[in-house]
């Protein structure tokens, strides 16, 4: 790093690939061995508690920021976007981070992060006993947000889809799955089912809504494959 310029040296892996061309995206016929998957998934979680020694939150971990130099060597890259996470004085443990906008790849943001910028979910808005600003400021994990990433990535893993289109409560996906519960939970609570019951009202007139539902369902029926273990883990 000199006065003008931030230089970033990264070695070629053009043989082998990012993770992401690693999953068969979409294709619920060809799910990866679920021990490959365990064994990716622990080389994930070495190389954020490799991050996390260093003090550094990556914030954006997806799987296109994954490279395999060989098929059994991983290494996380683009760290374009990430934060030094800073240390409390009293304590010298890691201190929570100031928001810093929600940038990064959404499908694999946490929410709190991603709201940091507007409050989406107006209905919700309504119902708080405290200011939204007070959600709008709060501050972040930065090893809680590339924890969160990583899980969203074992969700990838096992069943080659992607688990939301972005963290907020407008997304349906992320409502019924995640907030909903419906991910960790073969039974459905009231949040779950209110979502089920919006997509269905607005499916008789909106096609959008239809494929919706039937997407819901579709990914449901994956769930069903799931161990025991990933469903609590995931949850």
């Amino acid at each position: 790093e000199d006065d003008e310029y931030l230089y970033i040296i990264t070695p070629m892996a053009c043989e082998w690939g990012t993770l992401a061309d690693f999953i068969a995206w979409g294709d619920s016929n060809n799910l990866m061995d679920p021990e490959l998957s365990r064994q990716i998934f622990i080389k994930v979680l070495r190389i954020l508690d490799y991050l996390l020694g260093f003090g550094i939150n990556h914030h954006d971990l997806s799987p296109d920021n994954f490279l395999f130099l060989s098929p059994k060597n991983l290494v996380v890259f683009d760290l374009a976007l990430s934060v030094r996470m800073p240390v409390d004085p009293s304590t010298a443990n890691r201190a929570l981070i100031r928001p810093q906008g929600n940038f990064g790849t959404h499908a694999w943001m946490c929410p709190e992060v991603c709201c940091s910028i507007r409050f989406a979910d107006r209905k919700l808005t309504r119902t708080l006993s405290f200011s939204p600003q007070v959600f709008l400021n709060r501050l972040y994990d930065g090893h809680g947000m590339d924890l969160w990433a990583t899980a969203v990535l074992l969700y990838n893993l096992l069943t080659n889809r992607g688990l939301y289109r972005t963290p907020e409560l407008t997304d349906c996906l992320f409502h019924f799955f995640v907030f909903g519960e419906a991910l960790a939970s073969p039974v459905l609570n009231e949040t779950a089912i209110e979502v089920l019951e919006e997509v269905d009202f607005h499916a008789g007139q909106d096609l959008r809504y239809q494929r919706l539902r039937v997407l819901i369902d579709d990914m449901a029926r994956a769930h069903l494959n799931l161990s025991p273990e990933a469903r609590k883990l995931l949850g």
